[in-house]
Formats: structure tokens, sequence, C-alpha cells
């Protein structure tokens, strides 16, 4: 969407201009800026890896095992959920803790919400991407997951109770809301519609995709102006699998999501773009002259009828990109065929292996999942305080 009025926008680092020329001009917030400055000018070069090779930094392959101690719990990977459980274990005094972590420190930049985007154009972002898609025709990038969460008011729920959806205000984009595409009568909603403010949407989205041509579309956006409406599918019908490619740890996994394997969610997906385009008769779409935006997608337009059902569909196979909210790949449940660990958390079989993050998620959710990992991680917690007998 493009707005006919000339919109001023600047970069979020504006906030932190603006503070240092309002708080004070002391030298810690000088290298403060200075450190964001930096590695925005750093992702403008980075290259993505291929492998894990830069984890193996020692050169060596030998075999034996380092001995860094013992500990009374190891915890791998401090995301939502390592991050939350390794501090709650902490809290216990005779408890020993190792936290196991890859790469670097984080960049002070990773710190500041508003600048998400260019975590995805640096170390921070692992550089997976899926394999070729038989429903959908492009390699897709599985970038780099930010913080989303959005502050609801009390008026807000009220009008969700009554099945309303109003655009919310949130604290990292513009607006989002939720539908269902059958009709606003259930609280499980299966799409999302999120309305990022500029400078997120530029000729740089297009980044996001391995086939060139189709990266090109996004070169007529104009970061400062245009803004998206951008359709999360919560529950899609496909489903997907990770695998993987040797036994090398050094090799990607393979990620294949499965886009589209089930034949109802395209359909779906079609019903949501429906409901999106609804908003350009609003008020507040027509006071702004909001214009749409139809990119140039050449198999879609030699093809099918610009804008039609067809066209649509065939829009999505080629333009879907993951939605960053991976679950399931270890499964909670009782059955140890389909399932991966307990309702404690624990591995089936392996008494003292406990799995704790988004993949203990039997079904996907109908919003964004870093707050329910950061549940997951404190119940984790009140399960190995309690088999121990400790209490913090």
């Amino acid at each position: 969407m493009r707005s006919v009025r000339s919109v001023c926008a600047v970069a979020a680092l504006c906030i932190s201009v603006f503070a240092l020329e309002v708080v004070s001009d002391s030298s810690d917030f000088d290298q403060f800026v200075s450190e964001i400055l930096s590695f925005i000018n750093g992702t403008t070069t980075y290259v993505k890896p291929t492998n894990n090779n830069a984890f193996f930094g020692n050169g060596s392959d030998s075999d034996e095992p380092l001995d860094y101690g013992t500990y009374d719990f190891i915890i791998v990977g401090s995301g939502s959920a390592g991050g939350v459980l390794v501090n709650r274990l902490s809290e216990v005094e005779n408890f020993t803790v190792l936290l196991v972590e890859a790469g670097s420190e984080d960049p002070v930049a990773s710190k500041i919400l508003g600048l998400y985007t260019y975590m995805t154009k640096s170390s921070c972002d692992w550089g997976y991407y899926t394999t070729p898609q038989a429903a959908s025709f492009l390699g897709i990038c599985n970038r780099t997951k930010y913080t989303f969460y959005n502050n609801t008011f009390l008026e807000n729920l009220e009008h969700w109770y009554h099945n309303e959806r109003p655009l919310t205000d949130t604290y990292t984009s513009q607006l989002v809301t939720f539908y269902n595409v059958a009709g606003n009568s259930s609280d499980a909603s299966d799409m999302e519609i999120l309305i990022p403010g500029p400078p997120n949407l530029g000729p740089s989205y297009g980044e996001a995709y391995t086939n060139s041509t189709y990266a090109q579309a996004f070169k007529v956006l104009n970061e400062y102006s245009d803004f998206a409406l951008i359709l999360y599918f919560l529950r899609p019908k496909s489903v997907g699998k990770v695998t993987l490619a040797s036994a090398d740890p050094r090799d990607f996994p393979l990620i294949n999501p499965n886009f589209f394997s089930h034949p109802d969610d395209l359909e779906t997906l079609y019903k949501a773009v429906e409901i999106a385009k609804n908003l350009e008769n609003t008020t507040a779409f027509q006071r702004l002259g909001v214009q749409p935006i139809v990119l140039d997608l050449p198999d879609c337009d030699e093809n099918y009828e610009k804008l039609s059902k067809d066209w649509w569909i065939c829009s999505m196979k080629y333009l879907t990109i993951a939605g960053l909210h991976p679950i399931g790949t270890t499964r909670m449940g009782n059955d140890t065929q389909n399932s991966v660990v307990s309702s404690k958390l624990k591995v089936h079989g392996i008494d003292k292996l406990r799995v704790v993050d988004a993949g203990v998620i039997p079904q996907q959710i109908s919003g964004h999942i870093s707050t329910p990992i950061m549940m997951i991680g404190e119940k984790a917690a009140d399960f190995i305080k309690n088999e121990y007998s400790c209490t913090s």
C-alpha cells in the first residue's frame, strides 16, 4: 500500500539520537550509538553462512571430549525458554548450572526491538533456508525470530469478547488484528493481519527470497512511504519436518515446512486476502489516500488475470515465507509413537533429559509464540525444583 501524501519517516535509531540530544552528551551514550551504527553498517556486507564450520573454529577433528567441570544441570541454548530456565534454576543456592550457547555475545542492537530487521543480516541469523517446496515455488529463508508482544487494552478485550476484531497498536508494529476467515465466532483465530510501519517495508524485503526474479519485484517499494498488510497464517493444516542432512554436525539441517501440502490452506489464505482487501474501503485508509501497489510477478502475470483468484493463489505460492513460529518437532504427548516428551517435558525413555522450547508444543497456537515459550521455561523450572524438592 502507498499513501499519496508524503510521509516523513526516519530510522528506528532516531529514538536514540533524540535521547542523546535531550538527556546528555555522555561518553557512554556516545559509545552506545556508535556501536549501533557500526553494527548497522556491518549488515550491508554480511554474507550468510552455508554450514556450521564457524562453530568448529579450533580446526581440530579430535574425538577427545573437553572437560568443563561437573554440573547438576546443563542447559543447551539460551533462547526464550533456556534463558528463563537458567535464571530460575540458578535461584537455588546449591544448584550448579552450565549454560551452553553458540556464537558470540549478542550485539547491543539486539536489545532494541525496533532494530530487529537488521538482525537478519548479521551473524545472529543462522542462514538456514527451507528445502525447495513442492506446492510453492521458492526456497525461503527461515529468518531470525524477533520479539512480538501486543499491548491489548481492556476496551479492546471487551470488543474481542463480543467477537469484534479491532486493530490494536503494538510495541513493534503499527497495528495488528486477528480473524477467523469463516466468521469471527471462535476465539481461536486462524489469521493475523499485521501492519508494520515504515521503514520496515522496502526493496530489501526481497532478500528473503532465493529466486532473484521475485527478489527484484520488491525494488519498486519505497521504505519510507509504503506499508504492507502482512498475513500470518496461524493454524495451517500442512505439516512439515526437520531432518539431518548427514551425520556431520557441520551440515545444516533440512527444513521442509511442506507449505500448502494440505489443499485447504490455499483456500483459507485466499479468504484472508479478501478480508484484508476490505481495509481499503475504511475511512482511515481513504483519508490517507492509500493506493494498492501490485507487484509484477512474471509467472503469475503471464498465466492469470491480474488480481483474479487464480492470480492471488499463484502469488501465494511464489511469495509465501516462513512465519517464524516453528513448533512441534519434539512434541509433547503420552504415545511414544507420535510424541517425543511427556507432560513433564522428559524425553520418553530417558529420565534425566528434558526438551524445553517450542518443539514441545503439539499444535500451532493462534498467536505469536515468544511468550508461551517463556511460560514453558517457567513450567520446566517448577518441574525440576519440585522433583528435587528445592524451593528458591
